[in-house]
């Protein structure tokens, strides 16, 4: 018989802290080991099973959780220890749900996967919670950064739950066996095109629920398009910033196209929220962000001019190995250079696809030649204009952390220095249709004499009034705003004078 709905007052209530899409209640009552609200509490918690080495840890029913769990840190999610035991239970939750598929659920090696994630789920310390929806994996509400295999096997596990109306995963303890391989069941039946697997499954220690209208992909009514934009930026981030720690190593095609798409679902998202993530990250401008921000640009100049989507992505994919190539702490390589070295770099990776060479790595790899110095030296004429947009969005991020200047410029400093060096012309004026008069990072002055800081550039009939962020509210300018010289903003007992 299929339980009842829980009343009301004992329905379980989202506890995480970063917004999410709207709730509703779980579609199947709680384990019967949680006391109902207002019941009196058991004299001692459950216990989970003890691991060798260690004693028996407490397991606090939900009403009882402490804010430690509540209030996870997001410091130490960041963490490769902590990013590592989330990324073991993705991983070995897909193993689980393919060893169903391609076997049974009574198959040794379905068991051996089921021990597997019990192992994992116990690392992670239960309770908690995780969402999989944006083409995101989230961590007690928390984005969970995640390399290119990674998002690959949390794509696939996002399309089962969806089929199973469980976008989210609640743990309240470790799993048994049997327990987790029910999970995989229910999963491999999802792949399978089976939609009611989880409608009367009873599994201790895990509940799920659905949240209306959540989907995969920039194109989900239930999240807000702000919170889209930002997560798909920073899983590019995360992907560039990994790309950016071997510098020796062939250029990984997989992941600089993950990193262009990602950046297009933001951008179709939010532009303006995708432009803040990048301009208001913390710790400064590594080369990592560096090079999202150029390659951002290169794509959003060509969306804005109407060129073809392998095109504009080609390019976008040049701008950012361009400047992973080229870019230092402090200035870099010229643009002829850099892509030398980058052009050699690409051809010790390998291209081929089904029908011989991939055309997207072609595209990317004869753009990089073409801006090297030997192909500039040569006779013939190599030079295209999409190279000009490229090596423009490079030169602005060089110039971002000048040589010998102690601070980092923002982005109304970098056009100055573009505008100054006349850096292809036709090309700056659509940057600046892009980035806005007034562009976003920029501090300004109101009417009023507020101060505050450029979050959206201004509409195209009114460039110079565009949306500020003042003493912590969203204001549409409606008059012209004034810039505030960095000179006025930065402290002479800092060394920024």
């Amino acid at each position: 018989m299929k339980p009842t709905r829980p009343p009301e007052a004992q329905r379980k209530r989202p506890t995480s802290r970063v917004p999410a899409a709207p709730t509703r209640p779980p579609t199947r009552p709680p384990a019967p080991t949680r006391p109902p609200t207002g019941a009196p509490a058991p004299a001692r918690p459950p216990t989970a099973p003890p691991t060798p080495g260690r004693p028996p840890r407490t397991v606090q029913p939900p009403a009882q959780r402490s804010a430690t769990h509540l209030q996870r840190d997001e410091e130490a999610l960041q963490s490769d220890a902590a990013r590592g035991r989330v990324w073991t239970l993705i991983a070995d939750l897909h193993t689980l749900m393919k060893a169903v598929v391609l076997h049974d659920a009574g198959h040794p090696v379905a068991k051996q996967s089921a021990d597997t994630l019990c192992k994992a789920i116990e690392a992670m310390s239960p309770p908690f919670v995780l969402q999989f929806v944006a083409g995101g994996v989230f961590l007690d509400r928390t984005l969970v950064p995640l390399d290119f295999n990674h998002f690959e096997r949390c794509q696939a596990l996002t399309r089962a739950l969806a089929r199973l109306g469980a976008h989210e995963l609640s743990f309240e303890s470790s799993l048994a066996q049997e327990n987790a391989l029910q999970l995989g069941h229910a999963l491999a039946a999802a792949t399978r095109g089976q939609r009611g697997a989880l409608e009367a499954a009873e599994i201790p220690g895990l509940t799920w629920r659905e949240i209306p209208h959540a989907q995969s992909g920039i194109d989900a009514e239930g999240v807000d398009p702000d919170v889209a934009a930002i997560a798909h930026t920073l899983l590019g981030l995360g992907v560039v910033e990994q790309i950016a720690a071997q510098p020796d190593e062939p250029w990984p095609w997989n992941m600089g196209l993950a990193v262009i798409r990602r950046i297009e679902k933001g951008l179709a998202a939010n532009a303006g929220a995708a432009m803040r993530v990048i301009e208001f990250a913390p710790e400064g401008w590594p080369i990592a962000r560096r090079a999202l921000s150029a390659s951002q640009l290169v794509l959003q100049v060509l969306t804005r001019v109407g060129a073809d989507p392998p095109n504009r992505r080609a390019a976008a994919h040049a701008a950012l190995a361009l400047a992973l190539q080229g870019l230092r702490p402090r200035d870099g390589l010229d643009a002829a250079a850099a892509a030398d070295g980058l052009a050699t770099r690409m051809t010790r990776a390998p291209i081929q696809a089904e029908s011989g060479i991939a055309p997207q790595c072609l595209l990317v790899a004869s753009l990089a030649h073409l801006m090297g110095s030997k192909a500039r030296h040569g006779s013939a004429v190599v030079s295209l204009i999409v190279t000009e947009l490229i090596e423009l969005a490079y030169e602005m991020e060089r110039a971002r952390c000048p040589a010998r200047v102690p601070f980092d410029l923002g982005r109304a400093d970098v056009l100055a220095f573009a505008l100054q060096h006349q850096l292809a012309p036709d090309w700056m004026r659509a940057v600046i249709k892009i980035c806005g008069a007034v562009p976003v990072g920029a501090c300004v002055q109101l009417r009023d004499g507020r101060v505050g800081i450029v979050i959206e550039p201004g509409p195209p009939e009114q460039p110079w009034c565009p949306v500020v962020f003042v003493a912590g509210e969203r204001v549409a300018a409606h008059e012209p705003v004034m810039l505030v010289p960095p000179t006025q903003l930065r402290r002479v007992d800092q060394g920024f004078a």
